[in-house]
Order: C-alpha cells, then structure tokens, then sequence
C-alpha cells in the first residue's frame, strides 16, 4: 500500500505542476490581452470622430488664412499705390499752358549768305510779345507772338564784271507761332509783312540801271516775309535764337533775353 502511494505521487506530482504552470501562463497572458485591450480603448475614446476631423480641417484654413490675413494685405496695399509711381510723364509738348517764363523776348541777330557770287548780310533786332497761350492748338503746348523787327541789309553781287551794291534798312513785322517741344527747345514759323527803303547803291552798270535805282533811293516798299527758326533756353530768361529767313535767303544767329 504504501509502495503504491508512493508509485501515485510520484506520477500524479509531475502532472498537477505542469498542468498548474500551463494555467498560470494562460491567466498571464489572459491580463496581458485585456490590458491592450483596455489601452486601445483610451486611445479610441481620445481621438476625435471623423466628423470633427472633418470640421476641423475645414475650419484650419479658415483659422490660418485668418490669422496670416494681416501679412497678405500689406502687400496689397503696396501693390496698388505701385503703379502710381511707374506712370509715365506726358511730353513736354503735350502739356499745354507750360510756355517758357516771360511774356516779352528782346533778340538781337546776325546773318548772312552767299552764293555764286551774291554776298547779303544783315545786323538787327527783334521784339517779341506773347499774345496767346495756349495758341491755336489747345491740346499742344504752344502759343502766338507777334514779332516785330529793325535790321541793317546789305547786299553785293559781282558777276562777269557786273557790279551791284545796296543798303535797305527793313522793318519786319511777324506773326511768330511757337511750338515748345521740349524744356529747352521752342520751334517756330513765322510770316508777315515787311516794309523796306533803299538808303543807297553803287553799281557799275548801264544809265538805264542807275536811275532805276535814284528813283528807288528813300522810298518805302512794301512786301512779305516767312521762315522758320528756333530757341535754345540755356537759361532761365536767356536764350540762343536760330533763323532760316526763306523769304531773304538769310541764316541768322543770335541771342535773346525774356521778360
């Protein structure tokens, strides 16, 4: 009998501690299962359902555009004063009423010519009043003078031993029409009447030459002139005047003050 028990025990003692051993395992790894379990649902009960994600994410662009909306219109700002600085002057000739200083302009002239043989100068001087400003177009910057004259003319011709000299003295009078294209630059054409007189002449020539041109001598004459010519404002009130008097043939240079 006691050999027996002794026989059970020792079976029956390998089975109880490994089928225990097995149980405890099972129960470990049984609490380990819920413990994820239970983490798992934290984590689900923490984050946020899809329909707040999604408001979310609708409601983030709004938030940030919001919050970076003061940088962005800064910008805009600066943008649409911009262009007011790239805007481009109109000409000077585009600017009517923008006429040099002074209505009144004092010149004082030289010229000259020669051709073949002919020789004619001329010393003098012009004054010029402004009379219209803008002129007769409105949409340009330009005006009307009126420009009258007193010049010294002289002339000479020798040809094939035919000798020819006179002394007029003319008295211009000109409508003159400026166009001042440019800050400096003011074009001109100008035409009117003129009066002239023979002061003297001297020529080798026929008796029929010679009193054709006593019976001139200290008469007044009437006639026209034009030409166009042009003013360099070098100064406030001072300029450089150029003339192509076609009427004469004569090229003048000279200076001129305004008032």
């Amino acid at each position: 009998m006691g050999r027996f028990l002794l026989h059970y025990f020792a079976i029956s003692l390998p089975i109880f501690a490994g089928s225990f051993s097995f149980a405890s395992e099972a129960f470990a790894a049984t609490k380990q299962g819920n413990v994820k379990a239970g983490s798992t649902r934290r984590k689900s009960k923490l984050a946020p359902r899809p329909a707040e994600t999604s408001k979310a994410s609708q409601n983030a662009p709004l938030a940030s555009s919001a919050e970076v909306s003061p940088t962005v219109t800064a910008p805009a700002q600066k943008s649409s004063q911009a262009p007011a600085s790239n805007v481009r002057p109109r000409a000077f000739i585009m600017q009517p009423g923008n006429a040099p200083v002074g209505h009144v302009d004092l010149s004082a002239l030289v010229g000259a010519w020669a051709f073949f043989g002919y020789f004619h100068y001329d010393v003098g001087a012009r004054v010029g009043v402004r009379l219209y400003d803008p002129g007769f177009l409105p949409m340009l910057n330009n005006s009307v003078a009126i420009d009258a004259g007193l010049f010294y003319y002289g002339s000479s011709l020798e040809l094939g031993g035919y000798e020819y000299r006179a002394h007029y003295l003319r008295v211009p009078l000109y409508l003159r029409w400026d166009f001042h294209v440019a800050e400096k630059w003011t074009a001109f054409p100008m035409v009117g009447p003129e009066m002239s007189m023979l002061l003297g002449s001297s020529l080798n020539a026929n008796a029929e030459e010679h009193d054709y041109f006593r019976s001139r001598k200290g008469r007044m004459e009437f006639g026209a002139g034009y030409g166009i010519g042009a003013f360099w404002h070098f100064a406030e009130n001072a300029s450089m005047r150029f003339e192509l008097d076609e009427g004469h043939g004569m090229l003048r240079v000279g200076a001129s003050l305004r008032l």
